[in-house]
């Protein structure tokens, strides 16, 4: 499996989350096959996501996604992944949308405020393959 390398600012050494560097390294992951747990393709309008996820390592996720093609929504769903993928389940499921929606936009500061609905999108993709997960986790300990 290979890993992207995230570009880093250059004066603080952080991980960089423009709106067009989420694009760029999205349009990967994006094309990748989903993962074992599948979410629900969410949809406004013409603009859709869908997020996958397996358990890696410790209980720790592992996120995809797969999207219609808009830059912003593109981007949105990359921030997520790369935010929370090596995360705990456990921890992932107790994140309100509100919570999830102020990190992503914390994260896209240069997102506009005319396309927070893609951002909106994204994280209710997101939502729908962790109550995907939490429902097969309880499936598998009543078995």
């Amino acid at each position: 499996m290979s890993t992207l390398n995230l570009p880093v600012d250059c004066c603080s050494g952080q991980r960089c989350f423009s709106v067009f560097s989420c694009f760029e390294r999205g349009l990967i992951t994006r094309r990748r096959p989903p993962l074992a747990v599948q979410g629900e393709s969410i949809a406004l309008g013409s603009l859709w996501a869908a997020f996958s996820m397996s358990l890696g390592q410790h209980g720790r996720m592992v996120l995809r996604f797969q999207s219609a093609h808009c830059t912003t929504l593109i981007a949105c769903c990359q921030t997520l992944a790369e935010l929370y993928c090596g995360a705990p389940r456990q921890a992932l499921q107790a994140l309100s949308r509100d919570e999830l929606l102020r990190s992503l936009l914390a994260q896209l500061r240069d997102l506009p405020a005319s396309r927070h609905d893609r951002a909106l999108l994204a994280v209710c993709a997101f939502k729908s393959a962790l109550y995907v997960s939490d429902y097969q986790s309880q499936g598998e300990v009543a078995s």
